[in-house]
């Protein structure tokens, strides 16, 4: 006599051939609060930091943009600018670490 394991159903405890049979299986799929909810704000989060380092990419080509003025000397169009001393040595580390985070992939 060989003793094999029937599988049951997960929740309700039928035997089925699956973890959950097929009603159950429809009631996670509309009311499980956890996994559906869980899986869309992943995918969400995902999507914002996807568009936020495209955002930041976009942000350092406008920056690194270069131009030739009438008397033929290069010049950068677009600039930041801080009136705060103490501020800019900070300031100056943060665009670095984006530069250099935002072209690292």
């Amino acid at each position: 006599m060989t003793n094999t394991k029937v599988p049951w159903c997960g929740t309700c405890g039928k035997t089925v051939t699956e973890i959950l049979c097929h009603s159950c299986f429809e009631w996670w799929q509309k009311n499980d609060p956890e996994g559906t909810t869980q899986a869309e704000n992943e995918r969400a989060k995902i999507e914002r930091l996807e568009a936020l380092a495209e955002t930041v990419k976009e942000f350092f080509k406008l920056l690194d943009t270069v131009e030739i003025s009438s008397n033929d000397r290069e010049f950068h169009p677009i600039s930041i600018s801080c009136c705060r001393n103490a501020m800019m040595e900070p300031l100056d580390c943060v665009l670095k670490s984006m530069k250099e985070l935002s072209h690292n992939e």
